[in-house]
């Protein structure tokens, strides 16, 4: 049987929030409350902590997670679980990528996101464009064949459309991915990649490198914190934790 290994990648110092995995939502670190929604999730072997900081460490090991520390270099939650197994510290089949600031992710999108994992390398989440995110930079859009694999993605709205007002057909990309141990040992994060690069979208590199990624559909809307007024919006929408409080 497969093994499948929820790995949660967590760098301190981002440039829009600092130190976001830390902050308090129910007087818990929003870190802590991803890794007890990850824990809770039947179809996860293993759940890991990939931390770059020694503050970080000490923090998810007190609250009992299972620890690795990886470089602060590297540039990606991708490239430090590619770290992980290309160094044989994690042993599985299957790695899941499930951001330390996405609070909101469900069991039923991991269901739906790990459905068929044959056929591919990569597989992840995507849903029906909002009308109001068709020239959002940030919402990042899919296009796929029709196999449902990924041929394209990025911050443009694709394809194109006359009527902009319109985003009937049109997909955005949810960032929750799994890999197959293959891929992780195979990509290179060093060659150049000029799309990637441009676009600032790293799953342009999986396929400028022929990877191919399966594309699941989900209705679930799930939202990234990258701000201080993003983890405001969705603090209500986070489910309260065993063993928290109502204080931030």
């Amino acid at each position: 049987m497969e093994k499948v290994i929820c790995c949660i990648p967590a760098r301190l110092n981002s440039s829009r929030f600092p130190r976001k995995i830390l902050a308090k939502v129910y007087g818990k670190t929003l870190l802590e409350i991803v890794w007890q929604q990850a824990r809770s999730v039947s179809l996860f072997d293993q759940v890991i902590i990939a931390v770059d900081s020694e503050e970080v460490f000490e923090i998810a090991t007190k609250f009992g997670a299972e620890v690795i520390m990886t470089p602060e270099n590297l540039q990606s939650g991708t490239e430090r679980i590619a770290h992980l197994v290309k160094n044989d510290m994690i042993d599985g089949n299957i790695f899941v990528n499930w951001q330390a600031d996405e609070p909101l992710v469900s069991e039923k999108m991991i269901e739906t996101l790990l459905s068929e994992t044959s056929g591919e390398d990569v597989w992840t989440l995507m849903r029906s464009l909002d009308a109001k995110d068709l020239n959002n930079s940030n919402v990042v859009k899919v296009v796929c064949d029709n196999k449902m694999r990924a041929l394209y993605f990025s911050r443009r709205t694709i394809p194109f459309k006359r009527n902009l007002k319109s985003a009937e057909g049109l997909f955005m990309h949810i960032g929750l991915y799994a890999y197959s141990a293959n891929f992780l040992r195979s990509i290179d994060f060093k060659r150049p990649c000029f799309l990637a690069e441009e676009e600032s979208l790293e799953q342009l590199r999986f396929l400028y490198d022929g990877f191919r990624i399966g594309m699941r559909h989900v209705e679930a809307k799930t939202y990234g914190i990258d701000t201080r007024d993003d983890l405001e919006r969705v603090r209500l929408l986070i489910p309260m934790p065993l063993g928290s409080n109502n204080g931030e």
